[in-house]
């Protein structure tokens, strides 16, 4: 019986190897697509060694006991993506599988123990770029799985499957000078293929209008972390620990670039990205962050804007006509959300003006102003206290009136002041608390003459009167509401008149000044 046992045994065991030294057969694994077969040639146990892999091409092989691990090698031939498949042909074998990145110190980007089939992940090389691919010989002591030692008589198949695609980053694209360019419109994939892993975009602004971009990320759980970058490496935009961005409106120069940084927590996440370029000649046009590049306003034409980054201003310019008066009006488009703005007016030779701030205000205005026709006065837009108005999106008028009796800056002094006609009335208002206006009246002939000023309901203002010789003879400080002096004079001489805010709420409230003589 012995005997006999021992027949069957031996009978088993030449069944055995009759099996698995036959010529492989070519079964459809999940998931494995088979193209034309790769039978493996040498040997290739270390990376130096590796086995080439052919796009799309199974390759059927085993491990011996002498021979426990195999290395392959595929190299990135198309622009789009590709994976990995691990499959059982025969038996109930389970091998260790891993992945490693060719062209930086053998990285290892994944690994999966005990894989029977399996189909990597994702990986987006830029052509050219290679990636070593390990299937190991499980050993074990565990009773259990007993079955794993004889990983080396089953036989397995690989086969490098690829998607031709121009709409995925191609890696590596970790640096500014490697990023993957962006299309106006059109979504970009990504992943995050291996443990930090930095992705980069960039996109060449082709015309006068405002960028943005959007970001989805995959999945419930991955958190990403998108920067917004000019070409000078400033940081526009900043978001963290999120899934989706919809980025602010960023107004940059023709030619230049724009970049986007993406990382992420996790690994072998997918995400797409789409930049957003809308052309339109209705924004200002950077690089407007001096008085030299200011962009040109027109009354009446409002021009939209965008602060890019904490460290950006833009100047507008606008050219008195000389006829009444204009202020400019600022709108935050975006609405509020903690966004705080300073406007800042300038005449040419950069004297300040005004001072505006906002706080969280939809819409201010600066105060009346009224200067001799050609001056240039500028107006300056920036960030107040905190960073929340980087991005968003304002609108800038110029509001021009028209009104024949108006005073001109500057009007400042006793030889700029303006002219007041005899019985005529003439308006005014102090553009800020530091301004002074001067007015002249050239008596029609001798007699009394009567100067009224005319002043709102709040507000203080110092009001003088100066004689021929510039000599002070009336005056009222803190005045509110009216007043009205009498004073002598000879045929042709001058009266003077000077007004000035004491207060700040006195500031770009509209006063007159009349003078009569019978």
């Amino acid at each position: 019986m012995n005997h006999n046992m021992k027949k069957s045994g031996l009978a088993l065991l030449l069944a055995c190897c009759c099996v698995f030294t036959a010529a492989p057969v070519a079964v459809k694994a999940d998931n494995v697509s088979i193209s034309t077969n790769q039978t493996p040639t040498g040997t290739y146990s270390s990376y130096t060694k590796a086995e080439v892999l052919k796009t799309d091409t199974v390759v059927y092989d085993t491990l011996s006991t002498s021979n426990n691990v195999h290395f392959y090698k595929y190299t990135a031939e198309k622009a789009g993506y590709f994976t990995v498949n691990l499959a059982q042909t025969s038996g109930k074998g389970k091998w260790n599988f891993s992945v490693y990145d060719a062209d930086n110190g053998n990285q290892e980007l994944e690994t999966k123990s005990l894989a029977s089939n399996y189909t990597s992940r994702i990986y987006n090389l830029r052509p050219g770029r290679s990636v070593y691919i390990k299937v190991e010989r499980v050993k074990s002591t565990d009773i259990t799985i007993l079955d794993y030692q004889l990983t080396q008589d089953y036989q397995y198949s690989l086969q490098v499957k690829t998607t031709e695609s121009a709409q995925w980053e191609q890696e590596d694209n970790d640096t500014q000078v490697a990023a993957t360019s962006l299309q106006n419109g059109s979504w970009i994939n990504g992943s995050s293929y291996k443990a930090s892993d930095v992705d980069w975009y960039e996109y060449t602004i082709p015309e006068n209008g405002y960028f943005t971009y959007d970001f989805q990320g995959e999945g419930s759980s991955a958190l990403w972390n998108l920067y917004l970058y000019d070409e000078n490496m400033n940081e526009l935009q900043k978001d963290t620990n999120t899934r989706t961005v919809s980025s602010g409106k960023y107004v940059l120069p023709v030619g230049a670039k724009v970049y986007v940084k993406v990382t992420c927590y996790g690994v072998g996440n997918q995400y797409k990205i789409r930049s957003n370029y809308y052309a339109t000649e209705g924004w200002e046009k950077e690089s407007n962050d001096t008085m030299a590049l200011a962009t040109d306003l027109t009354a009446g034409k409002t021009l939209h804007g965008s602060i890019n980054s904490k460290k950006d201003v833009d100047y507008y310019r606008y050219v008195a006509t000389g006829s009444g008066y204009f202020n400019f009006k600022f709108i935050n488009a975006d609405g509020g959300n903690n966004q705080y703005w300073k406007l800042s007016v300038y005449d040419e030779k950069k004297k300040l003006l005004q001072t505006v701030e906002t706080e969280d205000d939809l819409q201010i205005s600066t105060a009346k102003l009224s200067f001799r026709k050609g001056k240039e006065i500028y107006l300056k837009v920036e960030r107040n206290i905190n960073d929340y108005a980087c991005g968003h999106e304002y609108t800038v008028t110029v509001n021009q009136y028209k009104a024949d009796n108006w005073e001109q800056e500057y009007n400042d002094s006793f030889a700029t002041a303006t002219t007041v006609k005899k019985n005529k009335t003439c308006s005014a208002n102090n553009y800020a608390v530091k301004d002074k206006d001067y007015f002249v009246y050239k008596a029609a002939k001798k007699g009394k003459v009567t100067i009224q000023v005319s002043l709102p309901d709040s507000g203080y203002w110092n009001v003088c009167v100066y004689n021929q010789k510039k000599k002070l003879v009336k005056q009222e400080d803190y005045a509110q509401t009216g007043q009205k002096f009498t004073v002598k004079a000879a045929k042709g001489q001058k009266l003077y008149v000077m007004v000035k805010a004491r207060t700040k709420s006195a500031v770009g409230k509209t006063y007159r000044v009349t003078v009569k003589q019978k």
